[in-house]
């Protein structure tokens, strides 16, 4: 059984534009905008389940948290406010603990390269060499160490030193000639 249904163009442009006309008065009457009130998502405090066992509705839970005029706090909070972050108070007076509603991505460094001609072996003492790194860091991490000869676990190593504004990339040379080293290293400011 096949089933066909021929419609002049005039007539499919004004089908779909009633369709259209229909939805935006559905979303115009589903969404009234009354400009300077605040919008009810639905549901009065009264009908909304308690925070805690014994609550008849939100409306009464609401009451026992910490309020900004210090009510309702625990006994080491004179109270706490709430703007851009969270201050909280200690009833001592001292030590005010904000948190900070805004927070920044973390920034990664370039790849960082250190390359160096390390000093062989001099009276027991393995041959350093360093290369600093610029900026200030909270972690700084390895991402490469070579040497110019293959066997670089008996050869030598690389590790990063310092922290704040003083990390640097540490070549040590264990042979007794001196080699070529590359270490590679990125670090993250939070």
């Amino acid at each position: 059984m096949k089933f066909e249904v021929n419609i002049e163009k005039k007539y499919a442009i004004s089908i779909i534009a009633s369709f259209i006309i229909l939805a935006i008065v559905g979303i115009g009457i589903a969404l009234p905008i009354t400009p300077g009130t605040t919008p009810n998502p639905g549901h009065a405090l009264t009908t909304i389940q308690g925070a805690f066992a014994g609550d008849a509705n939100l409306g009464v839970s609401l009451a026992k948290f910490c309020q900004t005029d210090g009510s309702n706090c625990p006994a080491f909070v004179s109270r706490i406010i709430a703007g851009t972050g969270i201050t909280i108070f200690p009833t001592g007076g001292t030590g005010d603990v904000t948190v900070s509603a805004v927070a920044t991505a973390p920034v990664i460094s370039a790849q960082i390269t250190c390359t160096q001609d390390v000093p062989g072996r001099s009276g027991g003492a393995p041959g350093t060499s360093s290369c600093a790194i610029t900026g200030t860091w909270d972690v700084c991490f390895l991402t490469a160490c070579k040497g110019n000869v293959a066997d670089i676990q008996n050869m030598g190593g690389c590790e990063i030193t310092g922290s704040g504004s003083s990390w640097g990339i540490m070549l040590t040379n264990y042979q007794g000639a001196a080699r070529s080293f590359v270490g590679s290293a990125r670090c993250i400011a939070f």
